[in-house]
């Protein structure tokens, strides 16, 4: 089994055999993805930036200084949403956007019942991504009652209980919000290198 990263080292002679081809569907793009993912670590020496440097026109510069700029105002504006309701109650479908496009959908069932007293209910809650539940959990419901005896005291009763189970839904979340900080530091730290490297 593979263990990622892998580690990749690239000199001139790669890049030149490359034609420093950077297009969708080139070499080195595809090697780029995988470095976005997490996949691949490139080490590069000072020669070799150096030498790839002198293979950025001014018109290149221009277009990585307006993909820098279009990156950062993104990344604001995705700061910015805020998509997440401050109660949630029965019945609520909540779309959970990533800064990374990617959504979460969180569930809760509707109250759809009329439970006798003493009786208990489950009701369902989930959180799915655009494919697949993937974490599942139960909101349970007792009704409570009181009984009194002949004498008008208390013979006999139950509180009112609400049991929540949803430790494999925070689970999910926690993972989420995991991915989306490293998907930030990676796009941060790609930008900082992109604008070192023009300076």
């Amino acid at each position: 089994m593979i263990k990622y990263p892998i580690y990749v080292t690239l000199d001139t002679n790669i890049l030149d055999s490359a034609n420093y081809d950077f297009d969708e569907k080139s070499t080195l793009q595809l090697l780029a993805n995988y470095v976005k993912k997490g996949k691949v670590k490139v080490v590069l020496s000072n020669i070799v930036v150096k030498e790839a440097e002198k293979h950025i026109s001014e018109k290149e510069i221009f277009e990585i200084e307006k993909w820098i700029s279009s990156k950062c105002e993104d990344a604001s504006r995705k700061m910015e949403i805020t998509n997440l309701p401050y109660n949630i109650g029965y019945g609520d479908d909540i779309e959970i956007l990533g800064i990374d496009d990617q959504k979460l959908f969180f569930q809760i069932d509707e109250i759809n019942i009329n439970p006798s007293a003493g009786d208990k209910e489950w009701i369902d809650i989930s959180l799915s991504n655009k494919k697949q539940i993937i974490a599942n959990g139960t909101v349970e419901l007792t009704v409570g009652y009181i009984e009194y005896d002949e004498d008008g005291g208390v013979a006999d009763a139950l509180d009112d209980k609400i049991y929540y189970s949803y430790y494999s839904i925070i689970e999910q979340l926690d993972n989420f919000i995991l991915e989306q900080n490293e998907y930030m530091k990676t796009e941060k730290a790609i930008i900082e290198i992109i604008e070192e490297a023009i300076k």
